[in-house]
């Protein structure tokens, strides 16, 4: 069996392409590389600002068969913007202002608009920003339904070591989601393998309690020593000083498999590497590539053995 009959491979081109986020037409240009290629099923990307570019992205994803992400991430941090917030105009501004760019990620034929958790504010208010976070969630439910089959896709944070979300462990994330879900069913999550493996859980035991709220798999690679300069979710090209390589990709695909995740349609896994300043995207897209396909090789040969 190839690996795109088993899971939808995918890419986080925001990070491939980070030197050179803002160039204009560099997300249309590299999508167009990327069908070239043909690795790649799912692509995630930022929102384009630029009209023609987001014609120009549509067409390119309706046209190939690709599905694709847009991420409020960026815009998140830059703006301070805070779903969870307790200042109550504040989260009201937080959802308003993510609500403005459904329209956009529509028109390019977003599949999952995803969203950033908020920061920790400790124990003693962390329920109440939950609270909100869900109240901010089913808002943006409600608004995005305007909008099917595009749906709401949320990445829960590593908790103490690095990005310090207030969501957070697989114990938080799972019921969070569900409370959701009674009001608007189409939120997933992303799992994270990167803030998973922060917040001292394991991968697999994770995946295995969280599936069905599990709509995205980001494959990307922490470094869990403090004392080094790249400590935390610092979307580490695979392997050392991470804790990421081939086999715990393996592991992940195996586990997604033995617990049905496979069983109804293939799971979107995407990758997910940052390209450092004077670094060149498609050799970060190549060692991408070849981890994922080293991965495949070693989920087949520990399929050979069952």
């Amino acid at each position: 069996m190839s690996m795109k009959e088993h899971i939808r491979p995918g890419v986080m081109l925001s990070e491939m392409l980070f030197p050179h986020l803002g160039r204009p037409g560099i997300f249309a240009d590299s999508i167009e590389r990327i069908i070239g290629i043909g690795f790649y099923e799912n692509v995630e990307i930022l929102p384009i600002l630029d009209a023609d570019e987001r014609h120009r992205v549509g067409e390119l994803i309706r046209t190939n068969g690709l599905s694709l992400n847009s991420w409020m991430s960026f815009i998140q941090m830059e703006e301070g913007l805070d779903l969870g917030s307790l200042d109550e105009g504040h989260r009201r501004k937080s959802v308003a202002r993510t609500i403005e760019f459904m329209e956009p990620a529509a028109e390019v034929g977003t599949r999952g608009f995803g969203v950033l958790v908020g920061p920790d504010p400790g124990p003693a208010q962390r329920a109440a920003v939950i609270d909100a976070l869900v109240i901010s969630f089913c808002e943006l439910g409600d608004a995005i339904s305007a909008f099917t089959p595009m749906h709401l896709l949320f990445e829960p944070m590593d908790r103490e070591a690095h990005k310090k979300g207030v969501i957070g462990p697989t114990s938080e994330f799972v019921p969070l989601t569900e409370r959701v879900r009674k009001h608007y069913p189409q939120i997933g999550v992303c799992w994270d393998s990167s803030h998973i493996a922060l917040n001292g859980e394991d991968l697999c035991d994770s995946l295995e309690a969280s599936w069905h709220t599990v709509t995205q798999i980001h494959f990307a690679n922490p470094v869990l020593d403090p004392q080094s300069p790249v400590y935390g979710d610092t979307h580490q090209p695979f392997g050392p000083p991470g804790i990421i390589g081939p086999q715990k990709i393996a592991d992940v695909i195996l586990k997604a498999e033995a617990i049905g995740m496979c069983d109804n349609e293939r799971p979107y896994m995407s990758v997910e590497v940052r390209t450092t300043l004077g670094g060149d995207p498609w050799e970060t897209d190549a060692h991408q590539r070849e981890t994922l396909s080293q991965a495949w090789a070693l989920y087949e040969k520990a399929k050979r053995r069952l």
